[in-house]
């Protein structure tokens, strides 16, 4: 923060503000590196703390301290705008912020200030769009109470792309005029074969989500699944992938492949929703599809973390014909206990394990007691991220059921599995 002159109007309109530390003398000796930003809340049970007067005072007392008086850009009438000359002075400047405030009688905790940050020069960008970009970060800050906010080019670039995927995926998941559900909008699924250990033989497939993005291509489904759930798109998107599997499940039957099951992810908000099993045996039935067929993973931490819903959901699944499996197996500490309610058909071992065992012998030790748990509980087994012969091996020899992963088969087209399969004796 710098200091000025002691006859300086130190509350300028912000476009001053702006053109004083861009043309002034004291700018161009001491070009400034970034600005703060501040941004104050009432947050009293009542409201009204902050009326026009104690604001007013705020803006005033701060900007005139007897050690170092300093000159405010006025965004609004909660918000300012100061020269930051390290982001880590941030505290001390929101803690003069409270001062004032507590000299007009207001109580510490009434008041809320956010601090918002952005670089100017190299590494950031001009002044007029540090002010903005501090300006958002403050607002989002004062959220905590007492909060700070870096913001620069990397999170603006962030947000755009955040946009982008969130205006695309909604467009991608509005309803087809027919009601029917397909690939579109940049929206599809590729299935990956699940093999048997022993045989190689094709046993199932896994309905695997992509997206593409007009403006970025490519997105991570992991991306992709947090910012549906961000935008509360994210029961939509699994009902979408549940309309897409069980319309696949069909064409299997349609042309001449019936009995290859289909498994799919599926969010523990949705599944927990009620009405969602009858949903499920509605849309099994319109399409005329053996329950059977379809297997849906449902998270290990999830289920955990909602251990008697969960245990619900997953009975009624099975007693429907569905099979059920927890995915992710082995990233949590689930207990023998937790397994005997939630009474999954397969457990799908996570890829974290299978990568490491063959290079640690105490995630391998793991993985064998997990395996042995699974036998103990008459559940099946899947391990997936099988890349290597040598994790084939170990894991057949381990008494792993099925294995899935780029050593076997890599993701394919709806119609290029079919044609796989039905060109190949690789399916039992």
């Amino acid at each position: 923060m710098s200091a000025v002159s002691q006859d300086t109007t130190r509350l300028l309109p912000l476009q001053d503000w702006i053109q004083y530390w861009t043309t002034s003398a004291e700018a161009q000796s001491r070009p400034p590196q970034g600005v703060f930003c501040i941004e104050i809340k009432d947050r009293s049970p009542a409201g009204g703390v902050l009326g026009p007067g104690v604001v007013a005072h705020i803006w005033d007392h701060l900007s005139d301290q007897d050690d170092e008086p300093i000159l405010l850009g006025k965004i609004d009438d909660t918000q300012v705008v100061v020269v930051a000359e390290a982001p880590n002075r941030w505290a001390s400047l929101a803690a003069r912020v409270v001062e004032c405030a507590v000299t007009r009688g207001v109580l510490p905790h009434d008041v809320g200030v956010g601090i918002g940050h952005a670089e100017i020069g190299p590494e950031g960008v001009e002044l007029a769009r540090a002010v903005e970009l501090a300006a958002a970060a403050a607002l989002q800050a004062c959220d905590q109470g007492i909060g700070f906010k870096r913001r620069g080019p990397a999170d603006e670039r962030a947000d755009a792309r955040s946009h982008a995927i969130d205006r695309n995926l909604k467009a991608a998941l509005q309803p087809r005029p027919d009601g029917a559900s397909s690939d579109t909008g940049g929206l599809r699924l590729l299935y990956q074969p699940k093999v048997d250990a022993q045989s190689e033989a094709i046993v199932s497939v896994e309905a695997l989500l992509r997206f593409e993005c007009p403006s970025y291509g490519a997105i991570p489904t992991g991306e992709l699944i947090a910012r549906a759930e961000a935008n509360g798109l994210g029961e939509a998107l699994d009902r979408w992938v549940l309309g897409r599997v069980i319309h696949t499940l069909d064409e299997f039957d349609a042309r001449w492949l019936p009995g290859l099951p289909i498994s799919m992810n599926l969010g523990a908000r949705t599944a927990l929703r009620p009405g969602f099993v009858e949903a499920v045996e509605a849309a099994l039935a319109a399409a005329r599809v053996d329950p059977g067929l379809l297997e849906i993973e449902l998270r290990e931490d999830e289920m955990l973390a909602n251990l008697e819903a969960g245990s619900r959901v997953i009975s009624d699944l099975t007693s429907l014909g569905v099979s059920v499996a927890l995915d992710g197996f082995g990233r949590n500490r689930t207990t023998l206990s937790d397994l005997r309610r939630l009474r999954v058909a397969t457990l799908k071992l996570d890829r974290s394990i299978v990568a490491e065992m063959m290079s640690d012998e105490n995630v391998q030790m793991l993985a064998h007691g997990m395996l042995h748990l699974a036998r103990v509980m008459q559940m099946e087994t899947v391990a997936v991220g099988i890349e290597t012969k040598e994790q084939h091996e170990h894991l057949r020899q381990a008494g792993c059921a099925t294995l899935q992963g780029y050593l076997f088969h890599k993701p394919m087209e709806r119609d290029a599995i079919i044609d796989h399969v039905l060109s190949s004796e690789a399916f039992v």
